[in-house]
Order: C-alpha cells, then structure tokens, then sequence
C-alpha cells in the first residue's frame, strides 16, 4: 500500500499526467533537498508507488467513463 503522502500528490494530478509526472509530482512535494537523502531503496519504493497509484487512477478513469 502507498504511504498516504504520495496517494494525497498523486490523486491531484490529471489521469493525462505521464508516470513520469507523477514521481516528479511526489519529489516535488518533498522538502527540498530530502529525495536527495534518502536511500536508494525508499526512492524506488516511492518510484513505484507513485506509478502504481497513478496507473490505480487512470484505470479507475477509464472504468467510469464507461471504457470497461
């Protein structure tokens, strides 16, 4: 489950938004200079979760306007 930080930036953005977008939006959000301290497996855990949400996002998009 994403920690509910990167599910709170990521639910803002467009569904047109790219993944890349959307793991920017989440570094973005952080103060500045912290994605820089952290250690290489939590930024690709937040990598992943910020796709995986987004991705979660679009398909929900997709299911109510009626492409199901």
């Amino acid at each position: 489950m994403a920690h509910p930080i990167v599910r709170q930036i990521v639910d803002r953005l467009h569904v047109s938004a790219t993944d890349a977008e959307a793991v920017e939006a989440v570094r973005g959000g952080m103060i500045e200079g912290a994605w820089d301290k952290l250690d290489a497996a939590t930024r690709a855990q937040l990598t992943r979760d910020a796709v995986a949400v987004h991705q979660a996002n679009r398909k929900q998009y997709a299911w109510v306007m009626g492409s199901h």
